[in-house]
């Protein structure tokens, strides 16, 4: 499937394949997306992030809190991501982000990561 996802062109199709990685899982799956985060060479880090997130690998930790902390476009699916995962090194940068974002939508998101982190109970 990785093969696939590097050779296809239509977009639409290379963000479904994205996603069916990210649900297989496994250690080169995660390897592969998460260098095609690390290059963001597609349009479609969005689902590359989500897909970090379903297939709840560790190792995606770090680059999802880099985008988390660096990036607004793909920050929804970052949280996400993070929540998914359930490392708790994902809670204080959300914390961060929630201090200094003043998007309420974007405060909504984080609340319910860290919720789904367990933080406050």
């Amino acid at each position: 499937m990785i093969q696939r996802i590097s050779e296809e062109k239509d977009e639409t199709d290379r963000r479904l394949l994205i996603g069916y990685l990210g649900k297989l899982g496994g250690r080169e799956a995660v390897d592969f997306l998460l260098q095609e985060l690390k290059e963001n060479k597609y349009d479609a880090k969005d689902e590359v992030i989500e897909a970090l997130g379903y297939a709840k690998d560790s190792r995606a930790v770090e680059p999802l809190i880099n985008v988390l902390s660096t990036e607004n476009i793909c920050r929804r699916e970052a949280v996400n991501a993070l929540a998914e995962i359930g490392d708790k090194r994902a809670i204080e940068p959300l914390k961060k982000v929630l201090k200094t974002t003043s998007n309420q939508v974007e405060q909504e998101w984080i609340k319910k990561a860290l919720k789904k982190l367990k933080v406050g109970k």
